[in-house]
C-alpha cells in the first residue's frame, strides 16, 4: 500500500512539472523579445588544437575542476611580444576553464581569473614562475558579489571570457513549481541565479568599466524552441536552465558591447577524428540543425576554449551567436 501511495505521489509529481514546464515553455515561446538583427557570416579561418583524454560530460556550460597535467608546465618559448590586454576569466578553474587560461597564456595575454576557490586556482596556475607573472587570482563570487567587488574585479580588463556553469546539475525540486519568481528565492543553486542574474552583474559591471568584447559558453540547446525535446526535457530536469541561458543571451545581445555567444553541444575530453573538423552555425540563420545534426554533436574542450580566445581578436566573430559541432572537414569554422 505505501508503495502505491509513493507511486501515485510521484506520478504527479511529474504531471505537473509537465506541465509547469509546458506553460513556462509556451509564455517563453509567445514572449516578444528585443533581439539585434545578427550577421551572416560564411566562413572563420580557425585551427583546431589537438585534445586529450577520453570522457564525456554534460552540454554547453562548464564548472567542473578536473587538473589539466599540462598546464602548469612551463611554456615553450614564444617569439612575440607579450599581449598588454587582460582578459577576465569566470569559471577557470572548470575544465574549460582551464583550457581557457592555458590558451590565453599561450596567446601572451594576461589573465586575471575570478574564481571562488582562490587556493585551486592558485595551485593550478601559479606553479610556473612564467605563469606566475601573467595570472591574477581574484576571489570572486559573481552571484554574491556586491557591485563595488565586481568593478574592483573587472577593472582593467579589456575582455570577459564567462564560461562558469551550475556545478553540479540543479535538478527540478517540488517547491519550484510553486515559486513565482526564482530570482527573489533563497537558493543561490538555481538556474535563475547562477545563469541569468550572477552573469547579467557582471555584464553590468563590464559596461560600467569599458570593457570592449564579452564572450559567453551557454549550450547549443539554448537555440533551439523550447517545446523540442531536448531543450524541453532540460527545462523540465534541471529547473528551467535552458531558459535562463537564453534570457542572459538576449540581454547581452541588448547591451551594446560585442559580444559572441559559444553554444558548443556535449562537451568531451576525446580528440577530434582523423579527418574530422568542426563546424558552425549563426543562430539568425536558422540553420544549426541543419548544419550540425547528423556531423556529430559532440565538441572537444579543447577546441571550445580555442574559438573563446579566437574570438577576442577576429573581427568575423563579433557580435555572432554561434552554435558549434563536428564536421568532415578539417581546418576551419564555417558560420552561415
Amino acid at each position: 500500500m505505501r508503495e502505491v501511495t509513493i507511486l501515485k505521489s510521484f506520478c504527479c509529481f511529474l504531471a505537473a512539472l509537465c506541465c509547469h514546464t509546458f506553460l513556462v515553455s509556451a509564455s517563453e515561446a509567445f514572449r516578444p523579445l528585443s533581439v539585434p538583427p545578427q550577421r551572416r557570416i560564411t566562413s572563420v579561418p580557425f585551427n583546431a588544437p589537438p585534445a586529450s583524454d577520453e570522457s564525456t560530460e554534460t552540454q554547453g556550460e562548464d564548472d567542473g575542476e578536473d587538473v589539466l597535467p599540462d598546464i602548469v608546465k612551463e611554456p615553450e618559448p614564444v617569439m612575440v611580444d607579450e599581449k598588454r590586454d587582460r582578459v577576465l576569466v569566470v569559471g577557470a578553474t572548470g575544465r574549460v576553464g582551464q583550457r581557457v587560461v592555458r590558451s590565453l597564456l599561450d596567446n601572451r595575454y594576461l589573465v586575471r581569473c575570478a574564481v571562488r576557490k582562490p587556493e585551486t586556482a592558485s595551485a593550478l596556475f601559479s606553479s610556473s614562475s612564467s605563469h606566475r607573472n601573467r595570472v591574477e587570482i581574484c576571489p570572486c563570487d559573481i552571484v554574491t558579489a556586491t557591485d563595488a567587488s565586481l568593478d574592483s574585479v573587472v577593472s582593467g580588463c579589456t575582455a570577459v571570457i564567462d564560461v562558469h556553469g551550475v556545478k553540479p546539475p540543479r535538478l527540478t525540486r517540488w517547491r519550484d513549481l510553486f515559486v513565482r519568481d526564482p530570482l527573489n528565492g533563497d537558493d543561490p543553486s538555481h538556474p535563475a541565479v547562477v545563469n541569468y542574474a550572477g552573469p547579467l552583474k557582471l555584464l553590468e559591471a563590464a559596461k560600467r568599466n569599458a570593457v570592449s568584447k564579452y564572450i559567453r559558453l551557454t549550450g547549443l540547446s539554448s537555440s533551439m524552441s523550447p517545446f523540442t525535446p531536448i531543450a524541453f526535457l532540460f527545462n523540465m530536469l534541471l529547473s528551467m536552465t535552458v531558459k535562463w541561458h537564453e534570457r542572459f543571451e538576449i540581454a547581452l545581445r541588448s547591451s551594446g558591447l560585442d559580444y559572441t555567444i559559444l553554444q558548443p553541444g556535449e562537451l568531451t575530453n576525446a580528440p577530434l577524428e582523423e579527418g574530422d573538423g568542426i563546424v558552425a552555425g549563426c543562430q539568425a540563420a536558422d540553420s544549426i540543425k541543419d548544419i550540425a545534426v547528423g556531423r556529430g554533436l559532440s565538441m572537444p574542450r579543447d577546441v571550445v576554449a580555442s574559438v573563446c580566445v579566437e574570438a577576442l581578436s577576429n573581427s568575423l566573430l563579433g557580435r555572432t551567436t554561434v552554435g558549434i559541432g563536428k564536421a568532415f572537414r578539417k581546418g576551419s569554422v564555417g558560420v552561415s
